[in-house]
Order: structure tokens, then sequence, then C-alpha cells
């Protein structure tokens, strides 16, 4: 009789430890806040994860299928094993809640995948509960119209009197309108005309003389280095837009500096712009501390700029030697 219950006692023992070893060392559960919803309402889902000590989950952010959509709540405090999600179904009949797959990884660092149980859901009807409560009906009964009153005619002359002046007001609208167009097109063709006669003065010229305005501005003695940095910059792209013949005004500063990569001329100045650029965007935009110093030497470096592009751009005179000039001559 010992031997037996010594041998059942073993048996058990054995399938204890069995099902212990088959049993997921990791369990998950979705907890809706309500179980009976009407289309497209939208309720809440706690989704717990048990496991082990020291065991980390991820959970995904949005489930959607054409039952229902699920997507985390991003105002929502949630515990490292706990997620709650916003969700709504889709559907006329009673239905299930998605499985909600919840990755894990184990303190041994094993991983796997747990899965929620489905959650039947009852989709309860928008309609009244009393069926007569369902039908149609109208809200206000019918009216009787009546036929043509005497207020009918008093605003029917009424309107035809605002018709005629606001016909009248339109068309001394029009008259100015046509006015105001055409001294508008005679003062454009009046400066076009000037703009044909007065000179143009050569961007080298131009920025050159924009640079000794602004040096004599007073802006780098009195630190008003952002409206500084700002005049400092379009003067270089207005210089380059008119030298190179491209829209850099029109540029961002990475623009501008591909392009003058790609330039054959523009290559060499890719560093000076750069640092000029740099500056006037961390005053510009980050609103950071200038300094005299540095402010001079970008105007300095603005002004080198022209002077060194004109050399490379216009081709430079050498004086033959003299014995060639001699043996021309005779």
């Amino acid at each position: 009789m010992t031997m037996r219950r010594a041998g059942l006692a073993a048996v058990l023992m054995a399938a204890a430890s069995t099902a212990s070893a088959q049993a997921p060392p990791v369990t998950v559960t979705a907890k809706p806040a309500e179980t009976e919803v009407a289309v497209g309402q939208v309720f809440t889902v706690e989704v717990e994860a048990k496991g082990p000590s020291g065991t980390t989950f991820s959970f995904p952010p949005e489930i959607a299928d054409d039952i229902a959509d699920m997507t985390v709540r991003a105002d929502a405090r949630s515990a490292p094993n706990k997620v709650t999600y916003n969700a709504s179904v889709f559907v006329l009949k009673d239905a299930v809640l998605p499985a909600i797959a919840v990755t894990y990884r184990l303190p041994d660092g094993t991983t796997g995948q747990v899965t929620t149980a489905p959650v039947p859901l009852t989709i309860k009807s928008l309609l009244p509960r009393d069926p007569k409560e369902r039908q149609l009906a109208d809200i206000r009964p019918p009216t009787d119209i009546p036929a043509f009153p005497r207020e009918f005619w008093i605003l029917l002359l009424r309107a035809l009197t605002h018709s005629v002046i606001g016909l009248l007001a339109l068309a001394v609208a029009a008259a100015l309108a046509w006015w105001l167009w055409r001294h508008r097109r005679r003062r454009k063709a009046a400066e076009a005309a000037a703009a044909v006669r007065a000179p143009v003065v050569p961007p080298e010229a131009e920025a050159l003389a924009a640079l000794d305005r602004l040096a004599a501005s007073g802006r780098i003695e009195r630190e008003e280095f952002r409206p500084f940095y700002i005049e400092l910059t379009e003067i270089a792209k207005r210089y380059l837009e008119r030298r190179l013949e491209a829209p850099v005004l029109e540029m961002t500063t990475e623009e501008m500096l591909a392009y003058l990569r790609r330039h054959a001329h523009g290559n060499a100045f890719v560093d000076l712009i750069n640092d000029v650029s740099s500056a006037s965007d961390r005053i510009k935009f980050a609103r950071g501390e200038g300094a005299r110093e540095r402010a001079e030497t970008h105007l300095g470096s603005v002004r080198r700029l022209v002077v060194d592009l004109e050399s490379r751009l216009r081709p430079v005179y050498i004086e033959p030697p003299p014995e060639t000039v001699d043996r021309k001559a005779s």
C-alpha cells in the first residue's frame, strides 16, 4: 500500500512539473471599459502583461482589422506592463475584440510573443428602444401659404428699386476700376521707359557701393548685429545672383552652397560663403551673440568675394615680351 502511494505521488509530481514547464512564463489580458458599445463609439481597453520579475514588454501602437480599430492613448500614464488603447467598432452585429500580440523579453534573454484571449462585444443599436419612437413623423403640420399678399408686392417693389440702385453702383465701380487700371498701366509704362533710359550699374559696382554704405552705417559700432547680417547676406546673394545669373536670392543656405560647389568659379568661395551664412543664420534665427571683430571680418570677406570673383570672370591682359613686339613691328 505504501509503495502504491509513493508511486502515485511520483506520478503527480512529474505531471505537475510537466505542466509547469509547458505553461507560458508570460500572460496578457485585455479588459475593455465596456462590453456593450455602439458603432463608432470610442471606449478604452486596458491591456496588462504579467511575467517574471525583470521581464520587459513591447505593445503594438495600433491594431486594425475589419471589425475594430485600436490606438494607444498618448495621454495615458501606463505602467511598463500596462497600456491603454482607444477602441472603436464598425460592425452592426456582435463582434470580438481583436487579439493583441505582445512581445516580451525574459531576464535570461529569452524572447517570445503572447496574445490576448478574444473578448466578446455586444453591439447596441442607436435607435430608440420603444418601437413607436422609431417611426418617421413630421416635425410641424403642413401650413397653407396665402397667394401673393400685399406685403409680397411691397417687398418686390423694394427689391426692384434696390436692383436699379445696385446696377448704377456697379456701373460706377466698373468705371472707377477701369480708370485705375488705365492709370496704373500708364505709370508702369513710364517706369519701364525710365528704367530703359537709366544706366545699368554693374553688379560688382553695386555690391561694393552697398558694402561701403553698410560699413558707414555704424551698425557694427552700435552692435546692431542682426540687421547688419541681414543686409550683408542680401548684398552677397544679390551680387551672386546678378553675376552668376542664377536665382540665388530665392535659395536657402544649403541650396546656395550646393550651387556654388557645382559652379566652375563659385567652388572656390564655398568656405567663405558658408562661414558668413552660418554666422548670419546664428544671428538671425538663433539670436546668437555677435562680435565686432567677426562682423568686420565677414564684411571684408564679402568684399573679397566680389573682388576675387571679378578677377576670375574677367580675362587678364598679359603684355607680350619686347622681342615679340619688335618682331611684329619689323
